[in-house]
């Protein structure tokens, strides 16, 4: 896959879903929503994103990733992809919410080289439901898998700022908060990326009645699971 561009907004209005059997994932990208591939056996190059992505609905049940370029992504190599539109996430509840400038969640040890983000990430209203929120300017979680190898990210770029205004609420026993200038939350090998965007978090994000409550923010990964950087 190699050689896509978006230009249009997308928008995601007045909808929810709060079932409580079906196990559902919700993932948005300004090129890609989900890309699959095992052992990382297919490349995505030259993917570029400058339409905006503002997400209203409300989606209280499982996972919801929201990426510039792509949404999730499995067991892949992925380059010179760029994304220029702002994300701007409105929604008042969620239940596991990824998101990235990049790329929401990326899963199995994918590989990016050279990417660069210069879109915003805003969240501004006021938040009723959360489990956890993972974000990152360039990509939201990166995902080890020891069977498939080692995942790196590489020459990554984040222009983009990150504004949190939004308040979390006290009456549920969210988990935790991992919020970083290129990855919210990594398990992979992080080299020679570059963070360029400011963090500014205004909204309320402690909560005293979680029993497992963390916070991590950082101007590179905002938490990191492996030795190497």
């Amino acid at each position: 896959v190699s050689h896509l561009s978006n230009t249009g907004d997308i928008k995601i209005a007045n909808g929810s879903y709060n079932g409580e059997t079906d196990y559902v994932r919700l993932s948005v990208g300004g090129v890609i929503g989900i890309t699959f591939k095992s052992n990382r056996t297919c490349t995505v190059e030259y993917l570029d994103n400058s339409g905006d992505i503002t997400f209203d609905a409300t989606f209280s049940k499982y996972d919801t990733r929201i990426g510039g370029v792509i949404g999730f992504m499995y067991g892949l190599n992925v380059s010179h992809c760029t994304n220029s539109g702002n994300i701007t996430i409105n929604s008042g509840a969620f239940y596991y919410l990824y998101c990235g400038g990049i790329v929401a969640y990326s899963g199995s040890s994918s590989i990016v080289n050279d990417a660069h983000n210069t879109g915003a990430i805003y969240m501004k209203k006021e938040v009723t439901q959360i489990h956890s929120l993972v974000l990152g300017g360039a990509v939201g979680y990166q995902q080890n898998d020891d069977a498939t190898g080692t995942g790196d990210f590489n020459n990554v770029i984040n222009d983009g700022a990150i504004t949190i205004e939004a308040n979390m609420p006290e009456n549920t026993n969210y988990n935790y908060f991992r919020i970083g200038g290129i990855a919210g939350w990594s398990q992979c090998e992080n080299n020679y990326n570059t963070n360029n965007g400011d963090i500014t978090i205004s909204g309320k994000l402690y909560n005293a009645n979680a029993e497992n409550h963390s916070v991590c923010v950082a101007g590179i990964v905002g938490y990191k699971t492996v030795d190497a950087v």
